[in-house]
């Protein structure tokens, strides 16, 4: 079932993934290049222009949710879960992959000039994350460590930005719910 403008939340904007067959086209392999087409241009200028000694606190973008939430809309999104749950699934794990090429070849071509990696990835509001806590770690989370991990063996920090909260336990970190505007650092390992 085709999902009008209306139902994406967004006037003037119709998803580009609203069933598998939309997934199955829609051209991942070539969002890398296309990524790196577009805005290598601005990285290069950010190296020129910066003093020497000057580091940047950034990345490539968005999360993995976000991502994902731009790809169907929110709504969409919301129906894909009900619908299709192997679709819900394979468009985190995807988007997930297809994050991480982007990092891969970020932080070879771009990753020294930044002190710190971070990107923002807006998961709920005060009471709430938009996806139940379940989804967000089942199908959020893992797709992070992968990018978390790179960033590390390059010997720098991760900074997730996220509107909704985030505890460390010491083992990982955990969601809580009223909290706001929270930064979370995670550091590399310095073992």
């Amino acid at each position: 079932m085709q999902r009008t403008e209306k139902e994406c939340g967004i006037p003037g904007i119709t998803p580009v993934i609203q069933d598998e067959d939309d997934f199955k086209q829609y051209p991942w392999d070539e969002i890398p290049e296309y990524y790196f087409e577009k805005y290598s241009r601005y990285f290069r200028a950010l190296r020129e222009e910066m003093p020497e000694g000057m580091k940047a606190i950034g990345g490539v973008g968005n999360g993995i949710f976000e991502c994902v939430q731009d790809l169907t809309g929110f709504q969409g999104l919301c129906y894909i879960a009900a619908d299709d749950e192997e679709l819900y699934h394979d468009l985190f794990k995807k988007v997930g992959e297809t994050n991480l090429k982007i990092w891969q070849r970020f932080m070879k071509e771009f990753g020294d000039i930044y002190c710190v990696l971070r990107f923002g990835d807006d998961l709920g509001y005060k009471s709430s994350t938009m996806l139940s806590a379940d989804d967000v770690k089942k199908l959020i989370l893992p797709q992070y460590k992968p990018i978390v991990d790179l960033v590390h063996s390059y010997g720098k920090p991760f900074l997730l930005h996220s509107l909704f909260g985030w505890k460390s336990t010491g083992t990982g970190s955990e969601i809580l719910a009223g909290q706001t505007w929270i930064w979370y650092a995670i550091a590399p390992n310095r073992n």
